[in-house]
């Protein structure tokens, strides 16, 4: 079966960069990877700083919890008991999401834009 797929992606304004910085915003993206069968993601996430990429050093390992009804999926992403990750799609679209990855990248507060995400959840439908 197909790995079930997250990537988000924030855009983060310079005054959460840092003071001195020649650019004026940065890209923190986030992405995971996992199986159905075995609960547990593959992550990686980046901050991108005018083509700087630094990679994000993230907890591990970290556990994925999928629930939903027909037109929601809630996905949350743990290292250990913290929250990693919370988001909620609306047919397909993300609808809310928060994370603890933009003090792991070392932006402390500033402006972020709401993030961008695609969700890829592969199911077996019966004939």
């Amino acid at each position: 079966m197909t790995p079930a797929r997250l990537d988000v992606a924030w855009n983060v304004a310079a005054s959460a960069c840092g003071a001195g910085q020649r650019f004026a915003s940065a890209v923190l993206r986030f992405e995971a990877e996992w199986r159905e069968s075995v609960p547990e993601a593959r992550c990686r996430a980046t901050l991108d700083r005018a083509g700087n990429v630094s990679p994000v050093q993230l907890p591990d390992p970290v556990s994925v919890h999928v629930s939903g009804s027909a037109a929601w999926v809630h996905l949350e992403l743990r290292a250990g008991p913290d929250v990693l990750l919370r988001a909620s799609f609306e047919r397909g679209k993300l609808a809310y999401c928060t994370s603890t990855l933009p003090g792991l990248a070392g932006l402390a507060g500033g402006t972020y834009d709401p993030p961008t995400a695609i969700l890829e959840l592969y199911r077996l439908a019966a004939a």
